[in-house]
């Protein structure tokens, strides 16, 4: 059966079609939750049922009923999914934290701390964006944590911020 006829595109039979069949034909068309090629596929198979009325509601429960499933689940895969990766950022950071209690000392001459600009009014030559970058620039490599790199604040403008 053939209903609209859209030129350029190919119509593909899919037999006789009692009235069950063409109402579900019809939810299914209308409700964009299977692929073109999956409906044909279905009806290549499909058998007339003579006697059976269509319940379009509840043709529809049904199909919402798959999608909240499947939306649960993917959220169920995306929570394990983001689950597992906070477990092994936090892993990092204790083996990074480990790391850096074994000892790093500060050192007012480090060549990489005389690279961060002393800001002050009188200076424009940089943001304080760009003297963040700069900061961290120089912390990250070290695998410095932001209290350490607060204290090399501390120690290249002098005083406590």
């Amino acid at each position: 059966m053939v209903k609209n006829v859209s030129f350029h595109v190919p119509i593909i039979p899919i037999g006789d079609l009692d009235e069950y069949g063409n109402n579900l034909l019809d939810a299914m068309l209308a409700g964009k939750r299977d692929k073109i090629n999956d409906i044909v596929d279905f009806f290549k198979n499909y058998k007339p049922q003579p006697g059976l009325k269509f319940n379009k509601k509840a043709f529809q429960e049904a199909q919402q009923a798959e999608i909240d499933k499947e939306k649960e689940d993917e959220m169920k895969l995306l929570q394990d999914t983001m689950k597992e990766t906070m477990m092994n950022m936090m892993k990092r950071a204790n083996e990074n934290i480990e790391n850096l209690e074994e000892g790093y000392v500060f050192d007012r001459d480090d060549p990489d701390f005389k690279k961060i600009p002393i800001m002050h009014p009188n200076t424009k030559k940089h943001t304080f964006v760009d003297w963040f970058d700069v900061l961290y620039s120089v912390c990250d490599p070290k695998r410095l944590t932001d209290e350490q790199c607060v204290d090399v604040l501390e120690i290249v403008m002098g005083g406590s911020y």
